[in-house]
């Protein structure tokens, strides 16, 4: 017995290890080790020992018959390494080793070691590969975030970088990129170190024709076959166009307008706003399309007349993408009746005698206008200034009435800025009035006519003629207007004495007296018997007329008679002559004729007033007595005068008086008075 451990002992130092043989198995697998090694004749096997790596180590399973002398009933013995997943079957021939799976850290040569009772001991070696798949293939960008179904999105015109990533395997795969089966990029790297493979896919000048590309990223194992990821190019586009349109031919002010503004191409939809004078537009109504790839807004606008002209823009952009902006503009025509241009000149200061242009503009669409002017005499009274209406577009028309004419000319001067010309020559008082100007198109009229006013610009003229008469409780002083002074708006009457103030250092006055329509006064606080000084002037906006001075001496109150005396500014009509006594009765009947002669006058021309009057009530304006008739009745008396001074010795005061009243009635008859005594 001491013989044959002490040979069992030498043959386990020195054996003999036979080739290597190399097998591949994949992981999670089954793998059969051999140990091939012939057995010697006349022997048996008293150990067998399996190493895992290294011979001169511990084994990783053990079968042990030496105690028993036979191999079949030794104890296996396996290391925590195998555990349960090794299996030795000692009664195939040969020998073999089952791992059931395998695993990754299975991988490494195994040695078979074989010890027989008399033989020496025999071994072979076994080089295992484990071969193990991708445990992951990930498609992310190019900072290893992972995409899922779609990669992306990516902006329009930039450059895409995809990379495609196989991690783990062994041996390590190959990674190729495929489009519509055709390979685009087989330029992987592998790196052991990481153990992964990597191949970056870039994709340049993105368009809209790689949109929705299906990219396939393939990896290849030499043992497992081939497994792929797929991803969907998704990219950020720019709209493709922008248009407004409007069902609507017509825009009327005032009332709502439609406009639908249209938008395609882009992706994700396109933002729409409106904007109109750089102002935003809000509460529009957008809806899509179900693809995404169509937009649209709907506004609703409120027509005025100051968004004529504007410009009414939508506005797409893909917020995603810089310089992505389409817009679409269009340009606003709302129609409106016309409206009186703002800051036009409405006053115009005129003389007597003087061409007045009186320039009406007005603002309308379409710019095709009618204008009418209208005089304006008060409240209640207006005269139509031309026969038919005027077009800017027609030649200068001309209209008239009695004191004055008036010409009307009407041409644009700009696009929706129309404007009239009306030539008034101010004749007369009458023509400083109010004129209107109402513009008519299409669409209808102005509701406010545009007002002009021709004023005056010179102070008005003094009364022309008057006449004194004293009543039982008054003095009556009634002038004549003159016909050719600017409007009046008042006369004053001032009475003063003719004794000086020696307090204010001047004439006193002694009453003052207002009139709006006529020069004609009455005086109550005069007393008898005392001198005094008349003054009579005209006063308008401008300022006032010149002074009427009529001095003026009062008898006693027992006498009815007024001394008036002659003074060469006053123009009131006064003789001092002395009548011959002894012509007394002559000189009385000459008075009494021509007392009747200027009755008659009179009276015929009351009569002529009237019936003109008749015909002409509707138009109330200011008229006046010839200066021819004034001036015969004035020359008639002079004749008379004559005839009285030749007749009798005396003093004969004859004064005359024509009041007219602006509204072309007689109201003041002629007056007179011829007082004589010795």
């Amino acid at each position: 017995m001491m013989d044959y451990y002490l040979c069992v002992f030498i043959a386990i130092g020195f054996f003999h290890v036979s080739s290597t043989t190399e097998l591949h198995v994949l992981a999670d697998h089954r793998i059969t080790l051999v140990c091939n090694i012939s057995f010697p004749l006349n022997d048996h096997i008293l150990l067998i020992l399996w190493y895992k790596g290294d011979i001169n180590g511990s084994p990783v399973y053990t079968i042990d018959g030496r105690y028993k002398n036979r191999i079949e009933e030794a104890e296996h013995f396996k290391s925590s390494e195998l555990g349960e997943r090794a299996h030795v079957d000692i009664k195939s021939f040969p020998i073999t080793l089952t791992i059931n799976p395998v695993l990754t850290s299975d991988e490494a040569i195994y040695f078979c070691r074989v010890d027989f009772k008399w033989a020496r001991t025999l071994s072979t070696s076994i080089k295992l590969n484990v071969q193990v798949p991708p445990s992951k293939l990930v498609i992310t960008n190019v900072n290893g975030i992972p995409f899922r179904k779609f990669a992306g999105p990516f902006n329009q015109g930039e450059t895409a970088l995809i990379k495609c990533i196989a991690l783990g395997g062994k041996p390590l795969p190959s990674l190729i990129w495929y489009q519509n089966e055709n390979i685009i990029d087989d330029s992987y790297n592998q790196s052991a170190e990481l153990n992964q493979v990597e191949n970056v896919l870039i994709v340049k000048d993105l368009q809209r024709i790689h949109l929705f590309q299906e990219l396939k990223c393939l990896s290849h194992h030499e043992a497992y076959g081939s497994s792929s990821a797929t991803v969907t190019l998704e990219i950020n586009l720019k709209p493709l166009s922008v248009e407004i349109s409007t069902s609507q031919s017509t825009h009327k002010a005032g009332l709502k307008s439609t406009f639908t503004c249209t938008t395609h191409g882009s992706r994700p939809p396109a933002i729409i706003s409106w904007y109109i004078n750089n102002r935003t537009l809000p509460y529009s109504r957008e809806s899509y399309s179900d693809d995404g790839n169509y937009s649209s807004s709907i506004l609703e606008l409120t027509n005025s007349r100051s968004l004529d002209g504007s410009v009414l823009i939508c506005r797409a952009v893909n917020k995603r993408l810089a310089g992505s902006t389409l817009q679409d503009e269009l340009k606003l025509d709302i129609k409106y009746s016309p409206v009186c241009k703002d800051n036009q000149r409405v006053n115009y200061p005129a003389s007597i005698g003087e061409l007045v242009d009186i320039t009406c503009e007005v603002i309308a669409n379409p710019n095709k206008v009618t204008f009418t002017w209208t005089k304006k005499h008060n409240e209640t009274n207006y005269s139509n200034l031309q026969s038919n209406s005027l077009s800017f577009l027609s030649e200068p028309m001309t209209a008239t009435w009695p004191t004055s004419m008036a010409t009307s000319t009407s041409r644009p001067i700009s696009t929706n800025i129309i404007k009239s010309v009306l030539k008034v020559n101010v004749e007369s008082t009458s023509d400083f009035a109010v004129y209107t100007c109402l513009a008519e198109n299409v669409i209808g009229g102005n509701l406010e006519p545009c007002s002009f006013t021709i004023e005056p610009q010179d102070p008005p003229a003094k009364p022309k003629y008057c006449s004194i008469m004293e009543r039982e409780e008054h003095l009556s002083i009634d002038c004549i207007p003159d016909q050719v002074s600017s409007p009046v708006d008042y006369y004053i009457l001032e009475a003063y004495s003719d004794e000086n103030d020696n307090n204010n250092g001047g004439q006193l006055l002694l009453d003052k007296v207002n009139e709006t329509v006529l020069p004609v006064f009455q005086l109550t606080n005069l007393e008898s018997n005392g001198s005094y000084i008349l003054v009579t002037y005209a006063v308008n906006k401008i300022g006032k007329s010149s002074e009427l001075i009529i001095p003026l001496r009062k008898a006693k109150s027992t006498s009815s008679h007024l001394h008036v005396p002659s003074v060469k500014e006053t123009e009131i009509i006064t003789v001092k002559d002395p009548i011959s006594p002894m012509f007394g009765t002559l000189s009385i009947l000459l008075m009494l004729v021509s007392s009747v002669i200027l009755s008659i006058l009179c009276l015929l021309i009351i009569l002529i007033r009237c019936k003109l009057n008749k015909k002409n009530d509707k138009q109330k304006q200011l008229s006046w007595l010839p200066y021819k008739v004034e001036n015969a009745i004035v020359l008639f008396y002079l004749e008379i005068r004559s005839l009285l001074l030749k007749a009798h010795k005396g003093i004969v005061n004859i004064i005359i008086n024509f009041d007219f009243s602006t509204n072309q009635k007689f109201t003041s008859v002629v007056s007179y008075t011829i007082s004589a005594y010795h």
